[in-house]
């Protein structure tokens, strides 16, 4: 069991519920459907390029793995709590008409996203049983410009248990 495996379980997650048809659709009311889906480190979402085609984007940031052994030796049994943030990011730029409503979108757009990722959070909490249990831990709600541009930004803070 280690991160990488449970950042890629999140990202197939998203991947699946991005359609239509799925129970819980990622794109739910949003006026462009998500468009990318990606993961790293904590605060690789910050470095990314405010490239239009990229928007919607949701970004799966690892953030640490904690360790707490219930007994020594070989056989010990360990509770691993596992630390995500999945932020939700949206873009307005040029040509979206005037700034303030470009902004508007864009804000309102990110919270429709982290409703819906907080939503499908909800129904996966065993990550197709690949932990225990997952919960939202908070959200917290930002912007970033740019060139001429305008991002967006809604950060979910995720925890996942496992007992092994």
């Amino acid at each position: 069991m280690n991160i990488n495996s449970l950042t890629a379980s999140w990202e197939s997650i998203f991947r699946n519920a991005n359609t239509t048809t799925a129970d819980n659709d990622l794109s739910n009311n949003l006026n462009i459907r998500v468009k990318k889906i990606s993961s790293g480190v904590e605060g690789s979402h910050e470095i990314l390029p405010t490239i239009n085609i990229q928007y919607p984007l949701v970004f799966i940031e690892s953030v640490d793995a904690v360790h707490e052994f219930e007994s020594v030796g070989r056989n010990a049994r360990r509770n691993i709590e596992f630390s995500f943030n999945i932020v939700a990011i949206t873009h307005y730029g040029l040509g979206t008409g005037d700034e303030g409503q470009g902004r508007k979108n864009a804000d309102k757009e990110s919270m429709e996203l982290a409703a819906n990722i907080e939503t499908i959070i909800r129904n996966n909490i065993n990550m197709c049983s690949t932990v225990d249990y997952a919960w939202v831990d908070n959200a917290s709600y930002s912007s970033k410009f740019g060139e001429k541009a305008y991002n967006a930004l809604s950060k979910i803070s995720v925890k996942a248990r496992k007992i092994v």
